[in-house]
This record gives C-alpha cells, structure tokens and sequence, in this order.
C-alpha cells in the first residue's frame, strides 16, 4: 500500500495515541528517521498554530472542583482536540471532564460526510486522554441539556467556533467558549491528505 507524506507523518506524529498496532511498520529505518525529522521540522515551522490559542492559562471560575462538560467530532485527533480536552480539564479544578463524541450518523447529518475514523475509534482515541474521565456518544444538538443533567454538568466548555449558539440552554450550567487552536483543524487535516 503506498501512503502519501503527509499522511506518513501524520501517523508518526500521532504513534504515541495510536500505539504500535497503527499500521505503520519500522521494517524501513531510514525512511522512518527521516519522516519522524521532517515531521519535527514541520511542528516547528508552524510554530504558535500547534500552541495554545490563547496567550494565558485557563483560569477557572472558582477553585472548587466541578463536573465540566464538551462535546466533539474528533476525528483525526490533532493538537487542537488536545487543547481543548486540557483547557477544560483545567476549568474542572480537580473534578471530572466528561466528553460527548459524534456518533457517525450525526457527524454525517452536520457534514454530509462521515468521519475517517469510525466512532469507536474516535471514543477509544479520547478515553486514551489523562484529561478525559468519562465519554459517551452524542447523537444530537438537542440532547445537550439532557447529558447537562444526567452528568450534573456545572460548566460547558465548547471551541469558539459555537460563541452564543448555546447560551442559555440550561439555567444551572455555565458555559464558557474557548479560542480554537490557530492553524490545525479536522477538515484541514483532511483537505492536505488528499492535496498529496
């Protein structure tokens, strides 16, 4: 099977999340050193897009430990996924961050495409998370004030992206929209894997 650059880096970069089963095989020194090199040179020419958006820390809104909730696709997991997963880990202040991942039927409905990866691999990827310590399926928008109560959420935490299309949709849970990491997205990951 012949796998594009991109691709080929991608997967090295992404080894430590996938574990040794990712299909990529070290048979190849050379072409193996070579790509972890230019996948670190790619990371550093990038710079800032693979960083945190935001110039300061996450600070909570109070210290007390809390039940925080986010929801996602997270399809081929990148660093932006990881920064909002510890951002919100952060707003719990030592409670728990639970995640609602799309299922591929909703993905679908949104996109009108599935996901590269299959919801369960997309749950296993995040469960891998230290800051994740829950996750479960979401198959709807509207389902969110349920999960808010079933969980007993006090704080949402979702990208930017969604700023206001929220609020108020539960009166006991605080929600709280975080800057997307610059640079890195799902859909962008995808457009470059097919340009190669």
């Amino acid at each position: 099977m012949k796998i594009n650059r991109f691709l080929y880096f991608y997967l090295i970069l992404m080894m430590p999340v996938f574990g040794a089963d990712s299909g990529i095989r070290d048979g190849d020194e050379t072409l193996l050193s070579a790509a972890s090199a230019a996948a670190t040179s790619a990371l550093v020419e990038v710079g800032e897009g693979f960083g945190l958006a935001e110039d300061e820390p996450t600070k909570p809104l109070d210290s007390s430990p809390k039940t925080v909730l986010t929801f996602g696709t997270f399809d081929l997991f990148h660093i932006g996924h990881l920064n909002i997963l510890k951002r919100a880990k952060e707003l719990a202040c030592g409670g728990r961050l639970i995640v609602g991942v799309s299922t591929d039927e909703f993905s679908y409905r949104r996109k009108s495409r599935f996901p590269v990866f299959k919801e369960e691999e997309r749950v296993e990827i995040v469960k891998s998370s230290r800051f994740v310590d829950e996750v479960f399926y979401e198959t709807d928008y509207d389902q969110k004030p349920t999960f808010i109560d079933q969980y007993g959420a006090q704080l949402l935490v979702l990208g930017d992206d969604w700023s206001g299309k929220f609020d108020g949709i539960h009166p006991t849970c605080k929600i709280i929209y975080l800057p997307r990491t610059e640079g890195v997205s799902s859909t962008d990951l995808l457009r470059r894997i097919r340009e190669e």
